[in-house]
């Protein structure tokens, strides 16, 4: 891929700018780019503006297949949820989904989730607490 940032450069290796530059496009912070490559922060900031639209596109189709794998996701989660015995399975599909949608939603420059994963939690007693939510909606809800 040619790289805007390479024409007016002095790089002995450019393959480093295309990492940078992948890794930036990823969702990727200055601090680990500059971890991961060696750049300093200033080289980061000038690789990331001169090739912005470059960036910004990679940036929209990362979230774009984000996207398409959270909704895939999400269809095996509904599909699961019928089946008592596929409670474990139905976990690491929910899991599988929360860090793709926090990681689309980080590319769209949101702020990443912090989750907390607590013991105790298992299908059974969410799946209650849905029953539970929907039968006291219902007792408050106005007949029409």
């Amino acid at each position: 891929m040619y790289l805007q940032c390479l024409r007016g450069w002095n790089w002995d290796r450019p393959e480093i700018a295309e990492q940078a530059l992948a890794l930036f496009g990823s969702g990727s912070s200055f601090a680990e780019i500059s971890g991961m490559t060696g750049l300093n922060f200033r080289t980061i900031a000038r690789l990331a503006a001169e090739n912005q639209e470059t960036v910004e596109a990679w940036r929209l189709e990362a979230t774009r297949k984000a996207k398409e794998v959270a909704g895939m996701l999400l269809e095996r989660i509904y599909d699961k949820a019928a089946d008592p015995e596929a409670e474990s399975s139905l976990k690491h599909l929910t899991i599988a989904y929360g860090i793709v949608t926090d990681k689309s939603r980080v590319l769209q420059g949101e702020p990443a989730a912090i989750t907390e994963q607590r013991s105790g939690l298992d299908v059974s007693k969410a799946k209650a607490a849905i029953e539970q939510a929907q039968k006291r909606i219902r007792a408050e809800a106005i007949s029409v």
